[in-house]
This record gives C-alpha cells, sequence and structure tokens, in this order.
C-alpha cells in the first residue's frame, strides 16, 4: 500500500511542491490463528501483531497545501520546513487485530434441506491512539484512516470493532424441478465502535444488510441480491447520514 511523501519545490518559485508515493520497507507481520470445534460450531480465530505499520500522520489534504505553499508542516512533534525539506506523511505504530469465526451447518428445518450461519466479530487495536476526539498518536498528531466519507477523514480510534452475521438456506429440487437448487440468504454487518481501516475498515454506526436469492439449474447461476447502507456517523457534521440501495441480477454459466 503507497503512502505519501511530500518534497520540496523543484524550482524557483513557492507553489511547486512534489508529492509521491512510497512504500515503506522491512514490514513486519506476526501472527497466531487456531481452529477447531466446540458442539456443533467450527470455531476459528486469530491474533496479529504488526509492529512499525506506517499510518497517515494527518490530513493528506491538508499537508499537502501547506506543502504547496512552502509553509512549516508538523508531524509526530517535528515540525519541517516544506520548503527546503522532505518528509513522509506517515508515522509507524504498532497495531494488534483479533478475530474470531463461528460456522454451524443445520440439517432440514422449516422446509430447507440445510442452513449455514456463520458469526464473526473483529477488532483493531492502535496502542499509540488516545481515542479523543478521533485518533492521535503519542506526540498527539491525528493517525487518519484515509476513508474520506462525508466531511472528511475520520481520525482512527484506540479500539474498533463489529460483527457479521451470514445464513443460508438450501433447498435442492426446488419446486419439485430436478436439479434446481435455491438458496436465500442473509447478510449483517455493524462497525459497533471506533473507526479503523487496517483490518476490520470499521467506520462507527455503519451498518451493511444483504438479502439474497441465488439459483443453480444445470450449470447456470442466478443471482439477484440487494444491498442496504444506513450510516449516522457521530465524528462527520451532526446532519451527517450516509444512505445506499443497490440492487443487482447476475447470470453466470460454468463450462
Amino acid at each position: 500500500e503507497p503512502y505519501f511523501r511530500f518534497n520540496p519545490a523543484s524550482g524557483a518559485f513557492v507553489g511547486d511542491g512534489q508529492i509521491e508515493f512510497v512504500y515503506p520497507e522491512d514490514q513486519k507481520l506476526l501472527g497466531l490463528s487456531a481452529a477447531g470445534q466446540i458442539g456443533n460450531w467450527a470455531v476459528a480465530g486469530e491474533v496479529v501483531y504488526q509492529p512499525n505499520h506506517p499510518v497517515l500522520a494527518g490530513d493528506p489534504l491538508g499537508i499537502a497545501f501547506d506543502n504547496f505553499l512552502g509553509a512549516p508542516v508538523t508531524l509526530d512533534g517535528v515540525t519541517y520546513d516544506s520548503s527546503t525539506q522532505s518528509f513522509d506523511g506517515f508515522v509507524e505504530e504498532d497495531i494488534y487485530h483479533g478475530s474470531v469465526n463461528l460456522l454451524r451447518a443445520f440439517g432440514p428445518a422449516l422446509g430447507f434441506d440445510s442452513t449455514f450461519l456463520i458469526v464473526a466479530a473483529a477488532v483493531d487495536h492502535l496502542p499509540g491512539a488516545t481515542g479523543e476526539p478521533g485518533g492521535e498518536d503519542a506526540a498527539g498528531n491525528p493517525i487518519y484512516t484515509f476513508q474520506g466519507n462525508g466531511n472528511g477523514n475520520a481520525p482512527t480510534d484506540k479500539w474498533a470493532w463489529g460483527y457479521n452475521l451470514e445464513i443460508d438456506f438450501t433447498k435442492l429440487n426446488a419446486f419439485g424441478v430436478g436439479g434446481l437448487t435455491v438458496t436465500p440468504g442473509f447478510g449483517w454487518q455493524h462497525a459497533v465502535s471506533g473507526y479503523s481501516r487496517f483490518w476490520g475498515n470499521w467506520w462507527q454506526g455503519k451498518k451493511w444488510f444483504q438479502a439474497r436469492l441465488k439459483a443453480n439449474y444445470k450449470d447456470v447461476d442466478y443471482t439477484l441480491s440487494y444491498v442496504g447502507i444506513r450510516h449516522a456517523d457521530e465524528f462527520e457534521a451532526a446532519d451527517y447520514e450516509e444512505y445506499g440501495d443497490n440492487i443487482s441480477f447476475t447470470i453466470s454459466y460454468k463450462f
């Protein structure tokens, strides 16, 4: 993933500041995962630690504007003269992530031959963030998620978490038609608290719902899907709300 590096003017005039993409090196990741079964549930989980992971240290547009004017820029407690100095628009922070997934298959019920349920939850933890008002590093500089919803970017919180539910019902030889498989399903995701895009991509208060109907007959798959998004953002303006509705229909053929 690229990040920003800001360079001073290459010419003789202020307003000629340069921005380039950089890819931080020597990135490490340590993870531990486990899977097993508890009763009728299949359970899987993971814990991930990323030391010195790069995260944005401020609003990229604001930094770019100051750099363009050759104005001083303070990041991570250090002030740079953008008319003469190059500097990175990110800081390195330790990041932790944890998630757990529960899966269960049910037998015949409600007129269907089988039911498959997934319950998942995940959390991101950025120890260097204060969480007030949104997120800052230890030096008091905002750490931005760069998601850009509504009126701007939301700083990353110290803790951000949410959950996801998925359920699918399967009916074989539906409506008495041999070889016709029908699978209605539903999905729900809720970003309960905090802002983070490192793993869970949580945007506090955002809710996502999907209703889908899949059918398979003679190597042809048909899918009708509705997705709805509802989001009243507490970080953005008090009256900011996001609504989205999408309906799609796809047909695919297996050779």
